[in-house]
């Protein structure tokens, strides 16, 4: 079987005919015609002038009432087109409404000044049709609400423009299929992005908006589900294989909240494999609620791997045993490793103030990760939160960014002792001890001085915290090596004498800093003759 999509939803009406449709504060007929259509063979449209004021066309069949608390009833990809769009009155621009009844409804300003989303503020320069997401639970993005509409009833949907000089001689106001779902499935084989795309889009018949664009990029208006099919309340786990590393998926901003967009993989079969080496990119914000996409990994009988993968403004990527992760880089608020392995991974940590993307209280999460880049991207948060007492290997990490206290790289919440082992030339983290903490860093770097005089006295300080790290006489040997627990750069002198016994030599002396690596110098000693 080849890769197969499916709708996660309802298609309510298909707008291929006027059947249930009617017209707002008056206007001219409505009808189902060929002209504007984005889906099938028909949209309902309507000719709105200015004299009509704000107007527009209803679909309220009266029946077949949807429950935005049912599971997967979670956004109506609402799909809406004006002819003249140039002509729209700047502050209200489209209006559209979804409730129980045409007296019972909540209102949504998407293409207007007074928008509740900035992004929707005004029509698009290009045209075209509109396709926006719109979670009427969310109540933070509401324009306006009559009545007392019930989420549990949901059967009334509408469109309505204002137009400035409205001067127009043909329907300029048209609505598409009306789809309420979560999003698209993805099953079978040889999946990649691009059959979202071919399912959706670029079917007429289907075109229920939750994927649009232009190969090689992406646009997604909602979740897209790996390795399930159906749409009722419980779906089906079924076998996926899907390998894309070449696409662009953008996670558009919209009317909803978190949780309405991204990513779930079902690893629940053992036949599937995904692997993405994709860019993923949330175009939402936290600015009313919080429409940034989530990635989420369900299920341990099959494989993921993400490999050469970009999760770019992610509100939370959670992985799980079954997942490995490599040469990646990972922009999220939170981050749940889950068990999964990762390696050569950059996370930019985007948590908030006192919180940390990674809250881990397993030594084993943190021993799967390795050659880890932790970057601080600009909010005082924390890379790491550890919640248990206990010894934690740090396998070259690297922190970049972080500061102290509340933007320390790593906060010690365990309320106990922390060990933290840093190895393989990784930094050393900031830390912050919450009350009754305390934490102890080993980061044992070599120090190396070669090429020495046997019989020469080798003395070096650290000059940064006044310490002398060797005051020793080299004996049998032309070599000295130790290991020095490294807490930041440190300034180092390096002095060598030989003139007890000759040949003498003249005093070498030198200069170098400690750092994440160590520190080694080759002495030079001149004979004093």
């Amino acid at each position: 079987m080849v890769a197969s999509v499916d709708f996660r939803g309802t298609r309510v009406n298909s707008a291929d005919t006027a059947t249930g449709w009617g017209g707002i504060n008056v206007g001219g007929q409505t009808n189902a015609e060929p002209q504007l259509r984005y889906q099938g063979t028909n949209a309902v449209n309507k000719r709105i002038t200015s004299t009509n004021g704000r107007a527009g066309l209803d679909y309220d069949p009266g029946s077949g009432a949807l429950s935005f608390n049912t599971d997967p009833n979670s956004l109506w990809f609402c799909k809406v087109y004006v002819a003249d769009f140039g002509d729209l009155n700047t502050t209200y621009g489209v209006e559209v409404r979804i409730g129980s009844s045409n007296a019972n409804y909540f209102s949504y300003n998407i293409a207007g000044s007074t928008s509740t989303n900035s992004s929707f503020s005004g029509y698009p320069a290009q045209g075209g049709y509109l396709i926006v997401p719109i979670n009427p639970s969310d109540a933070n993005y509401r324009f306006s609400t009559a009545g007392n509409p019930a989420l549990t009833g949901i059967d009334f949907f509408a469109v309505l423009a204002q137009f400035v000089t409205g001067g127009a001689k043909s329907e300029n106001l048209a609505m598409d299929a009306i789809d309420v779902g979560e999003g698209l499935n993805i099953s079978g084989t040889d999946g990649t992005f691009l059959d979202f795309l071919e399912f959706d889009q670029n079917t007429v018949n289907n075109r229920y908006g939750v994927v649009t664009g232009l190969a090689p990029t992406i646009e997604c208006n909602g979740k897209l589900n790996f390795g399930r099919t159906g749409n009722s309340a419980t779906p089906t786990t079924v076998s996926c294989t899907f390998s894309d590393s070449e696409n662009i998926v953008l996670f558009r901003d919209g009317f909803f909240s978190s949780g309405d967009s991204g990513i779930l993989i079902d690893l629940g079969n053992a036949s599937t494999d995904i692997t993405i080496g994709a860019s993923l990119t949330g175009l939402g914000s936290t600015a009313v609620s919080d429409t940034r996409p989530v990635f989420e990994t369900t299920g341990t009988a099959g494989v993921l791997l993400l490999s050469g993968a970009t999760l770019n403004n992610f509100k939370s990527a959670g992985f799980n045993s079954s997942s490995t992760i490599n040469n990646s880089l990972l922009d999220v608020e939170t981050l749940t490793i889950g068990g999964a392995t990762f390696d050569n991974t950059e996370v930019v940590t985007a948590s908030l103030i006192n919180t940390a993307t990674i809250t881990t209280a397993s030594t084993a999460d943190i021993a799967n990760l390795t050659n880890m880049q932790f970057t601080q991207s600009g909010v005082a948060g924390h890379a790491i939160e550890i919640t248990s007492p206990g010894t934690y290997n740090f396998d070259n990490f690297k922190f970049s960014g972080y500061g102290t206290s509340a933007s320390a790289a790593v906060s010690n919440a365990s309320n106990g002792l922390v060990t933290i082992n840093v190895t393989n030339g990784g930094d050393t983290p900031t830390v912050s001890n919450d009350l009754g903490a305390s934490t102890v860093i080993n980061n044992a770097v070599p120090l190396s001085i070669t090429n020495i005089v046997d019989g020469s006295r080798l003395y070096i300080v650290n000059e940064t915290d006044s310490v002398v790290l060797a005051n020793v006489l080299i004996s049998g040997t032309t070599s000295y090596s130790d290991s020095i627990n490294f807490t930041g750069n440190k300034n180092l002198f390096i002095r060598v004498r030989n003139s007890s016994v000759a040949p003498f030599y003249k005093t070498f002396t030198s200069t170098g800093t400690l750092t994440s690596s160590g520190f080694s110098l080759a002495v030079n000693q001149e004979l004093d003759q």
